[in-house]
């Protein structure tokens, strides 16, 4: 499920079952807050995955992994950290 995205970096956090991930949006609909998304999410590369809650597929590039809130918000890509009115997100 998505549990933060920010469309200006095109970047969202996916949380799974076997952690945490960085994605960036490379095609499709973008991923809102509370999607659910079906597919490869721990390979490296491009994935084209299952959108469940838009119906449709997208495609997603994995930045980083981990199996921690905290671990996953200390990888936050910088170019997301730059872009004005920034909201972190809360690794706690």
């Amino acid at each position: 499920m998505v549990i933060w995205k920010n469309h200006e970096c095109g970047s969202f956090i996916l949380q799974m079952k076997s952690g945490y991930g960085i994605f960036e949006w490379v095609d499709g609909p973008q991923p809102n807050d509370g999607d659910v998304l079906e597919g490869d999410f721990r390979s490296a590369g491009e994935r084209l995955v299952a959108n469940k809650t838009a119906d449709l597929p997208t495609t997603i590039l994995l930045n980083a992994f981990a199996l921690s809130r905290d671990a996953i918000a200390a990888r936050m890509p910088a170019t997301c950290k730059k872009l004005p009115g920034y909201i972190p997100f809360d690794g706690r």
